[in-house]
């Protein structure tokens, strides 16, 4: 009899979760976990593919800092040097076309704008929340840091929704209408919820980022509360 071997490979954890547990109990026995890339591990790539594609002088140390920030798992974005690449290539393709001796940071930016097309969906979805629906969503993206890629219960978001409301000074609306908010993000797109499965006690709403998790969406969020009209 031959001797079969296999290789999963997952890029979210949590889908593991959904097999049975005796097949899951065999398959983790071995696990090898490729972390996301940090800001500086991004860096020395990105500097290494400058050295090979660029001539010298015509990327700054800036302009890989700025990329390396905005993609960098421990800056608040999802690690991926694929994506990290995808924007220091843009960024000089812009610069040669624009006439550019070199890439500013500025550019840098319009290449991730165009390497991330949904974070400009995103922005503009979320400059028409009100106030207690940026705090939902700023609740969700909180959780997400910690948590990437997972579902939180209803009950988790509501209670983190909670306590940044506190923070900010304002009181926290009843659950219906905190439902409300939830139920409306998941219409334009930004939230996803699906109903709790097996392994878990009872039945309630999963509530998950449908959008990535970056600073810059962090950021938004925190721009928007700032200037948002409390009623």
């Amino acid at each position: 009899m031959k001797r079969i071997n296999y290789i999963f490979i997952v890029r979210d954890w949590s889908t593991v979760n959904v097999l049975d547990k005796s097949l899951r109990d065999h398959v983790v026995r071995n696990v090898v976990e490729f972390k996301p890339y940090t800001a500086s591990e991004l860096y020395a790539i990105l500097e290494d593919r400058t050295k090979e594609a660029f001539h010298e002088g015509t990327v700054p140390p800036e302009a890989l800092e700025l990329i390396s920030e905005m993609h960098g798992y421990d800056k608040g974005g999802m690690g991926n040097a694929r994506l990290a690449i995808e924007v220091l290539e843009l960024a000089g393709d812009i610069a040669d076309k624009g006439g550019h001796q070199m890439i500013t940071r500025e550019i840098v930016r319009e290449a991730n704008a165009r390497a991330n097309p949904e974070s400009t969906v995103v922005s503009e979805s979320i400059s028409s929340l009100e106030l207690h629906e940026l705090i939902t969503l700023y609740a969700v993206v909180k959780l997400s840091e910690s948590r990437r890629g997972e579902y939180f219960t209803m009950g988790e978001v509501e209670e983190e929704y909670a306590s940044v409301c506190r923070s900010v000074g304002e009181e926290p609306r009843k659950h219906t209408q905190f439902y409300e908010y939830v139920r409306k993000m998941r219409l334009m797109g930004i939230l996803d919820t699906k109903q709790s499965g097996r392994g878990m006690r009872g039945r309630t709403t999963l509530v998950a980022l449908n959008v990535p998790h970056s600073k810059e969406l962090k950021m938004a969020i925190e721009s928007r509360m700032g200037l948002a009209s409390r009623p």
